[in-house]
């Protein structure tokens, strides 16, 4: 059995991260750790609470200018790494990011 995974919040990632539709984003897992709303953290990196509750549940990816804002906004407990290897465990692809739509 593998041992205690504990996320850079400093919470018991088995706590956090299986939800009702499965693995949570590491934003999710973040921003439940503070105790962050989707509007105040919308507030902080320029985006609405719908946006970062999308950002939140993986149906969508942020932009590359909305991820360096949240990697800043996190002090770098969430990166873009994190969205990509939270879809790839979760088999459940969130939209492409902007850039690769064009």
């Amino acid at each position: 059995m593998a041992g205690k995974i504990t996320h850079r919040c400093g919470v018991d990632i088995n706590t956090v991260m299986v939800s009702m539709s499965g693995m949570s984003q590491p934003l999710d897992v973040y921003l439940r750790c503070l105790v962050i709303t989707n509007s105040e953290f919308g507030a902080r990196i320029g985006k609405t609470g719908e946006a970062v509750r999308r950002y939140r549940s993986g149906d969508r990816w942020p932009d590359r200018e909305t991820m360096q804002l949240i990697v800043s906004a996190t002090d770098g407990a969430v990166t873009p790494n994190d969205f990509l290897m939270s879809t790839a465990l979760t088999d459940t692809p969130a939209s492409e990011p902007a850039e690769a739509q064009r």
